[in-house]
């Protein structure tokens, strides 16, 4: 804002980590509410197109550059496995939903069922039987160990080629740093040089 007020204001200093965080809050709410409330997804993907641009807007009239540099470092690992702790604290409720709570005996789909798992066996039951087959696969030990074995692998894959990219880049800024320092000693014997032969 112009003039005194404004200047005893100042200006607000845009923080990543809050605006991070509170798009993973949104997320996990999702997560919790999408089961009961099927449009909560589209509803909130229309509210962050319209705070995405308020925010830039803001982003650019009113607020200055953080005085603490954001460290990508940190956030690539501290954002993701807040995200994740985000799915196992949502999944609570919702399971316990699914298994526990009986459903309502005047409306809804599962109106005559103990609870809305019991609705699942008896939907695979009127499946044809090839169907049937692959589902009862899917839960046994003989697709879940392979699942696991590949699944650990690709992890153990994804952590060796982040290491290396990790060696990689501490490699890549110790030769920047070593160019940087060899740059200025050339450029102090160039000078060195230069006031030597106006000397003579």
């Amino acid at each position: 804002c112009p003039g005194a007020l404004g200047r005893l204001a100042g200006t607000q200093e845009f923080q990543v980590p809050d605006e991070v965080l509170g798009l993973i809050y949104a997320q996990t709410v999702v997560w919790v509410g999408s089961f009961f409330c099927p449009l909560l997804p589209l509803l909130n993907t229309v509210k962050f197109l319209l705070l995405f641009y308020l925010k830039k807007l803001t982003l650019f009239s009113t607020c200055s550059p953080a005085a603490r540099t954001f460290r990508a470092s940190t956030a690539n690992f501290f954002f993701p496995l807040v995200l994740l702790l985000g799915l196992a604290i949502s999944s609570v409720p919702l399971l316990y939903s699914i298994f526990l709570i009986p459903p309502s005996k005047l409306c809804g789909p599962f109106r005559e069922q103990s609870s809305i798992w019991a609705q699942i066996p008896e939907s695979i039951s009127s499946l044809p039987e090839t169907t049937q087959s692959f589902l009862f696969f899917l839960g046994t030990q003989a697709f879940a160990v392979p699942l696991l074995l590949i699944s650990s692998i690709l992890m153990v894959y994804t952590v060796a080629r982040a290491n290396s990219y990790g060696r990689l880049i501490s490699e890549l800024k110790r030769q920047r740093e070593t160019e940087a320092q060899n740059k200025v000693f050339l450029a102090r014997r160039a000078v060195a040089l230069t006031s030597t032969k106006l000397a003579l």
